[in-house]
């Protein structure tokens, strides 16, 4: 083994960071989600407080997910998040990927 490396290291050689070995989520994909989950908040005006009983989680679980602070997400936690971003007039597109635009549009009625 090289003087440098370290077995638990998540480098390439090339240093770029490698995905998280146990998921298909990367710090930077969780640091998106979390700044838009912010945006998203403070265009409703709410508080973290607020978010963690409508989302119905504990509050570590939402402070990892507003802080950009886990790996990966559990399903039961996007699925509520992505519900709760319907219901509050969010577009999930936006949420989840930063495509679109942050408000759902309203349906035209013809």
């Amino acid at each position: 083994m090289a003087a440098n490396s370290h077995p638990t290291s998540r480098k390439d050689s090339d240093d770029r960071p490698q995905e998280h070995p146990r998921h298909n989520w990367r710090p930077e994909l969780a640091a998106g989600l979390s700044r838009r989950l912010r945006m998203a908040m403070a265009a409703l005006g709410l508080r973290q407080k607020k978010l963690i009983g409508e989302l119905r989680y504990t509050q570590p679980a939402v402070s990892r997910l507003v802080r950009g602070a886990s790996y990966s997400i559990p399903l039961d936690i996007a699925v509520a998040l992505c519900q709760w971003a319907d219901g509050a007039g969010i577009s999930v597109r936006w949420l989840m990927t930063g495509e679109g635009e942050m408000l759902k549009k309203e349906p035209t009625e013809q």
